[in-house]
């Protein structure tokens, strides 16, 4: 052993403070309990050693001399590894030379006994020097007890380049000096030289593959390397064979085997991920082939993952060949992957999320983990990210307060104070074992999932109710081919609509689809705009689809995904798909607030930037854009930020945007805003920016499997090439669409390209003689343009003159060709391609903000009356209740903001679930009326009534004739619990409750000359003689309800008679509906309400009093399936008003419509009346409140789900003296 003893203070003293030693850097080779290996630059002087001991006063120091040197990248590399060390001992030392020494440094080992500790692991630290440094500066405040380091420390590893790393590693020196060892992995950008790794760090094998126990048998660390793999590596790798790599798998396996039950944790940290999470990295296959089942038999918790350059955790999984991607989750037994990489590298978009991944996001980061004898709690610590030092906010490190080492020693697992730590939806903290915490994964429709299907149409074949019992059944993998297949898949969702926080349909489809659920089209892909069953081109390669969706397309219960597949030739169809979100698993929902002043900037023909408040309990946002009142379609999952540039759009086109925040409580009410994009010049022929995959454009693979694909690529959606990694030397074209340049005066072809990387060529050519069935064969010419240089890595806007073909039909071409390694294969990007004819014209600014509304006027009389069909019903009894605990629920927080702003004195309730304690409706005035909704006015309502119902409440008998009994159609209103869909009136006048009439148990057959229904088909009556006897006429109640408005009393009349439809030809809902109406009609004339008794058994109707008749009458005067003269006969009779409120809001939604304006319901009908009594009162005003989409208040009603399917009726009114 080269150790001498401590050498006299006399020569010491002789010694020069300028070290000649540099770049000190630490790594464990050995037990890091009991060895570590110091290693540094010697830039001058010779003859040095490390001097070491445990006293910091160094009394108790010997010498080591170097172990190994070696002249490498510009360095004088030496290593001193120090062994027989003390376990969890700090362990003080300086290297000094004949001229000079180190300083004092100090390190600390492992402990060679469980007990908690804190590590660090992440890697990609190449091409960004800002967020690097941070990086390194957080571990000198951090104080880990390691860093496993996961590769690509550079962009190319060249001497220059390590010297700067080393020279940055130096900050993660504490202030007092101690150090932290690495353990490094090889990653992709070490590949110029298999042992680049072990010639910098002097690791335990040269081909960077080891593991060591931390904390005795506390945790095992597997560094593996994945450039091991044949045709992964490049460079020195390129000509590989399977060697190296079946001994690194035969050495992991065996290691696993003996450890497999001797240590409580195991990690593996390795440079490629095994299933990257950006869609532009190749999948890790032949990593899966080799690791995945030894991952699990042999218990890896933890997997760290680099390469990516972005962020993610996933759930526990298994290899499984029924899961998606080659894995299941397994949250008992399975392993955890995070990663991947981003320590400084560019951080890449987060756009291949799998069904079972927890969470992920792109910012540059890395993994600090706490291990413990009972679980591993994994962080992400978060230093910075791209747009925002675009935007000037950068990331300061020095905020953070570093922890002292008596802190740490106080508590191992402490962190510094104002240290960054991600917190996406799933919490600030994952853990091994697996605890769900604020959020769960649901996988609703798994791949290979069997589905009906048929080969023609059928009326409503998408809706739920439809019955397809008829259709054929069969594995994705074994439905027939066909032109066109509709498919239907049933599912279930046992949660809360509104705890859905991120859906997303994962799909392998050739060629088109369109997509339905519960019978509402929610996505199409590769279909044409006009003929949904005309797929726009044949997929030949299928590759699964990420398709975001909107998160208010799922109810809870049962539910059907209905899929047209459509094919672009014959009987080539392929179907799969996985629909999964991810879910609030919290107690309570407690959504962010509603995004506030949403506003646009529109900046050309083709790009709107939307901006928005910043919510403060929003973790990201979700924006959503449809284009004439058509389809939702999600254009980004998870905005970080408070604004979003939209490009690629058409000319003169109206587009409606909403903006939610989202966090792991729940999603807020979304906010709105309509925009207008400039009209598009008459000179411009031809623009794509690939928002829609190559749109246009036609991608031609001539050789190897690399080829033009639409990404988001350097900030921006583009066409991207690149032949790096691919099977052979690649021959791809990107052609444009034929243009007719005849009788263009001066036409001009533009478009913005970048390029990264060297190697290879990209020409633009053109042809006029196109051969359709081989392009390549076409007769090409080159076009004269001056692209940038290859690797400028920044956008250059080219311009080409077309002016000499404008005698011409064109086409021009993107030909790019390259070899398949580093160096031979330029990654180019090219976006903004247009066409026009003479220069391109400058488009002023315009800002849209949403307009003021006017709904809501100041009453202009004595009294505003209201119906409101809320929605507010539940799938189960006592579910309402639960959901009015809180003042979080996001429809009933829209409900209570649509009240407060109609600021009516009297409003009935319609489909309010009946609770006989009264602690519901309380509930909703406590928790949301008066509660104020973006800063809405709250509203006091003192006096409220509920009324009993007769839904849900069973009749004993088959009313609807199925043959069963105790369904909801048995119940004397339809329901499934009694109760469902009853209504309540809120009041801030005094209710006479001792004058209240109900006739909730008025027979139907005691209304003379009732309509009660006949079967058609036996021409006897539908209804048997005893359940004629116990059959109620009203389908909830009809209540007559008086109020005390300052010493005049005004009865309301209040009822929700049965819909006209969910019958069949003997029409008994229309009928009921019928006489349900004509109740009231004879109620309020004296000679024919002699029949009518109440509850009480008092009997007669109302006379010579003022009176609302109010409420959902589920009866339109003019259209649909209602028996149309009662309703008729009620409003025009000389007993009420006939006042017709009405909105633009109506008109808006079905314009072709003569009588839209006074529509009440989102289904297109004029259903909700508010009828005042000719006697006692005059209208003075009156609306339906319908906001039109550019209405501010268009938020409170986009779709039912975020409020109800109907609008708040009112009418303000004067009260007038009773002759």
């Amino acid at each position: 052993m080269k150790i001498l003893r401590y050498i006299p203070l006399l020569l010491l003293s002789v010694l020069t403070l300028n070290a000649e030693t540099e770049k000190y850097r630490l790594i464990w080779n050995g037990d890091p309990a009991t060895t570590m290996t110091i290693a540094w630059n010697q830039a001058k002087g010779e003859t040095a050693a490390v001097y070491y001991g445990q006293k910091k006063d160094k009394s108790d120091w010997v010498m080591h001399k170097v172990d190994r040197e070696i002249a490498y990248r510009g360095m004088q590399n030496k290593f001193v590894r120090l062994k027989k060390l003390q376990p969890n001992t700090a362990y003080y030392f300086e290297i000094r030379d004949n001229s000079s020494d180190s300083g004092v440094m100090w390190f600390q080992t492992a402990p060679d006994k469980p007990q908690p500790f804190t590590f660090i692991a992440g890697g990609d630290s190449r091409t960004n020097k800002e967020p690097r440094v941070n990086g390194n500066k957080l571990i000198a405040k951090i104080r880990p007890l390691f860093i496993a380091h996961g590769g690509d420390y550079l962009s190319d590893g060249t001497a220059e380049e390590w010297q700067m790393w080393l020279d940055e590693w130096q900050l993660t020196k504490s202030a007092d000096g101690r150090m932290y060892p690495i353990m490094p992995a090889h990653g992709n950008h070490e590949n110029d030289d298999r042992y680049m790794i072990y010639n910098l760090f002097d690791i335990p094998h040269k081909d960077a593959y080891f593991a060591c126990n931390v904390a005795g048998n506390l945790l095992r660390v597997y560094t593996l390397n994945t450039e091991l793999e044949p045709g992964v590596g490049y460079g020195a790798f390129a000509d590989q064979d399977d060697k190296i790599w079946k001994e690194q798998n035969k050495w992991f396996v065996e290691d696993l085997q003996k450890n497999h039950d001797k240590v409580t944790w195991k990690i593996a940290n390795y440079h490629r991920p095994l299933r990257p999470h950006t869609s532009a990295k190749t999948e890790g296959l032949g990593r899966i082939a080799a690791w995945a089942d030894h991952f699990y038999k042999y218990g890896i918790h933890v997997a760290v993952e680099c390469d990516t350059h972005m962020v993610k955790y996933t759930y526990p999984l298994r290899p499984s060949a029924e899961g998606f991607e080659s894995f299941v989750r397994d949250d008992a037994k399975g392993t955890m992957f995070i990663g991947e990489g981003s320590w400084g590298a560019p951080t890449r978009p987060t756009d291949d999320d799998k069904p079972w991944t927890l969470a992920s996001d792109s910012f540059w980061q890395y993994k600090l983990l706490h291990v413990t004898p009972q679980n591993i709690k994994i962080h992400t610590v978060r230093y910075g990210k791209l747009e925002e030092v675009k935007r000037g906010i950068h990331y300061n490190p020095d905020e953070v307060t570093a922890l002292t080492q008596e802190q740490q020693n106080a508590n191992p697992l402490a962190m510094p104070q104002g240290l960054t730590l991600w917190t996406p939806l799933s919490g600030q903290a994952v853990q091994i074992p697996f605890v769900k915490q604020n959020v769960d994964h649901n996988t609703y429709i798994h791949l290979k999932s069997t589905w009906k299907y048929a080969t023609k149409d059928a009326e409503n074949w998408s809706q739920l109710s439809f019955d397809d019992s008829g259709w054929e059944a069969a594995t994705a993998d074994k439905l027939p081919q066909h032109k066109v297949l509709f498919l239907r898949k049933k599912f279930s969702v046992a949660h809360d609509k509104y705890r859905t926080l991120r859906l997303n349909l994962r799909t392998l489809c050739s060629d088109g689809a369109v997509i339905y659920c519960n019978g509402k089209e929610i996505a199409r892909y590769n279909v044409t705009n006009d003929n949904p069953a005309q797929a726009l081109r044949h997929i030949e390669d299928v590759e699964i689809v990420d398709i975001p969706l909107s998160l208010d397309i799922l109810q809870q219960g049962d539910n059907c995904l209905g899929v047209m597949l459509v094919q672009f030739g014959e009987n080539n169809g392929k179907w799969e798909a996985d629909l999964s979100g991810i879910v609030s698993i919290q107690d309570k929902l407690n959504p962010p607030k509603m995004p506030q002043n949403v506003s646009a900037s529109v900046v050309s023909d083709k790009e709107i930037h939307i901006h928005w408040d910043k919510v403060d309990t929003a973790n990201y946002y979700q924006l959503e854009r449809r284009v004439r009142g058509g389809i939702w379609e999600v254009i980004q999952q998870r905005i970080m930020i408070t604004s979003y540039e939209d490009r690629g759009l058409v000319g003169d086109t109206a587009y409606q945007y909403r903006i939610c925040g989202i966090n792991n409580y729940g999603v807020s009410n979304a906010n709105f805003i309509k925009v207008t994009t400039h009209k598009t010049p008459e000179n411009v022929m031809l623009q794509e920016s690939f928002t829609k995959g190559l749109g246009k454009f036609n991608a031609v693979s001539v050789a190897s499997n690399a080829k033009w694909q639409a990404q988001f690529k350097a900030d921006r959606l583009c066409a991207l090439i690149s032949g790096y990694g691919a099977d052979s030397d690649s021959d791809d074209w990107l052609i444009s669409p034929e243009m007719d340049l005849r009788n263009r005066k001066a036409p001009q072809l533009t478009f913005d390209i970048y390029c990264k990387y060297s190697g290879g060529k990209l020409l633009l050519k053109k042809t006029c003689n196109y051969n359709e069935k081989q392009p390549q064969k076409s007769v090409w010419k080159v076009l004269e343009v001056q692209l940038p240089e290859q690797d400028s890595r920044k956008w250059t806007t080219c311009s080409v003159d077309l002016t000499e073909f404008n005698d011409s039909k064109i086409r021009f071409a993107f030909h790019y060709t390259s070899g398949t390694t580093g160096g031979n294969a330029a990654r180019w990007c090219v976006t903004s391609i247009e066409v026009r004819d003479g220069e391109r014209q400058d488009f002023p600014q315009k800002k849209v903000e949403p307009q003021q509304s006017s709904l809501f006027p100041k009453s202009k009389g004595d009294l505003r009356v209201a119906t409101f069909n809320v929605s507010l019903y539940r799938k189960s009894d006592g579910m309402l209740s639960k959901d009015l605990e809180t003042s979080a629920h996001p429809q009933i927080k829209n409900i209570a903001e649509v009240i407060q702003r109609a600021r009516a004195d009297v409003i009935l309730l319609n489909e309010f679930d009946y609770v006989a304690d009264g602690s519901a409706i309380e509930n909703f005035k406590k928790n949301y009326l008066q509660v104020s909704h973006n800063g809405s006015e709250t509203i006091d309502y003192p006096y409220h009534y509920i009324a009993p119902s007769n839904t849900g409440v069973d009749s004993g008998h088959d009313l609807n004739n199925d043959g069963n009994l105790g369904g909801p159609d048995d119940a004397f209103g339809y329901g499934e619990y009694p109760g469902q869909y009853s209504m309540a009136v809120l009041s801030k006048y005094p209710i006479d409750h001792d004058k209240i009439r109900t006739f909730q148990k008025f027979l139907w057959k005691d209304m003379p000359k009732a309509l009660l229904p006949i079967d058609p088909q036996t021409k006897k009556p539908w209804y048997s003689e005893d359940e004629v006897k116990v059959l109620r006429l009203s389908s909830k109640n009809h209540c007559d309800v008086p109020v005390n408005v300052n010493g005049e009393f005004v009865h309301l009349l209040i009822s929700h008679p049965t819909p006209p439809v969910f019958d069949g030809e003997e029409d008994r809902n229309g009928k009921r509906n019928h006489d349900e109406v004509r109740f009231w009609h004879d109620y309020v004339h004296s000679d024919l309400a002699e029949y009518i008794y109440d509850d009480n058994g008092t009997k007669g109707g109302l006379l010579d009093k003022r009176f609302v008749v109010m409420g959902d009458l589920n009866a339109s005067p003019t259209e649909r399936d209602a028996l149309k003269a009662m309703i008729n006969k009620l409003i025009s009779c000389d007993k009420t008003h006939n006042f017709v409120p009405k909105s633009q809001g109506g008109e808006e939604n079905d314009p072709q419509n003569k009588y839209s304006p006074s529509h009440t319901a989102g289904w297109k009908l004029r259903v909700d009346y508010v009828l005042p009594s000719s006697l006692g009162f005059k209208v003075q005003n009156g609306q339906v409140f319908w906001p039109t989409i550019q209405d501010k208040y268009y938020r409170l009603v986009s779709s039912p789900e975020l409020s109800s399917d109907h609008r708040l009726v009112y009418v303000d009114l004067s009260i007038e003296a009773i002759k």
